[in-house]
């Protein structure tokens, strides 16, 4: 049997999908590696999201990467949700450990320790706009929020940063920074 003929609609369809992968699909599995217990799961995550943007291809938006966030999101929550399932939680000493190792971005101990202990939306908003480098309009609609919303859990997530690296006599200059490109 012949293979279909691919129509013109189809062909644009793929090139936009192409397009959207070769720009995006480096900071997606950043993103996932940042957030996922191992480098498979990230891998997995990050496939996973563009298998959604093909499905759904014609929702996404022409600024596609906060899209693409926020649907990352989605489905490593539901990659843990899957996990707790099957087997207890991981420990919190686990998930930093395994941050640390993918060092795909600058960090140490004391600003991972800070940072784990920041409630997990704070967190997340720290991260979008430090170390995924999106403005904070873009981060909202990553998170599924509104601007003002976003503002003040940023705003919050600072503060509480800042006081965590209080804490030590001495912050890091990397932890320093952190909090800096967050503000």
């Amino acid at each position: 049997m012949d293979p279909p003929l691919q129509t013109p609609a189809h062909d644009a369809r793929a090139e936009r999908f192409r397009r959207m992968f070769d720009e995006h699909h480096p900071r997606v599995r950043r993103y996932a590696l940042r957030r996922c217990t191992s480098a498979a799961a990230a891998e997995d995550a990050a496939a996973e999201v563009f298998l959604v943007a093909w499905r759904r291809l014609e929702d996404v938006p022409a600024d596609s990467l906060p899209w693409l966030f926020a649907t990352a999101r989605g489905v490593i929550a539901n990659q843990r949700r899957g996990v707790r399932r099957q087997e207890a939680l991981l420990s919190r000493v686990h998930w930093e450990a395994s941050l640390a190792a993918q060092e795909t971005a600058p960090a140490d101990g004391e600003l991972l320790a800070g940072l784990a202990r920041l409630p997990e939306a704070e967190r997340e908003a720290l991260l979008l706009v430090a170390w995924e480098g999106l403005d904070r309009r873009r981060a909202a609609r990553a998170m599924g929020c509104s601007l003002p919303a976003f503002a003040a859990r940023l705003h919050r997530a600072r503060r509480r940063l800042a006081a965590e690296l209080a804490r030590h006599r001495t912050p890091s200059p990397t932890a320093r920074i952190v909090a800096e490109e967050a503000s």
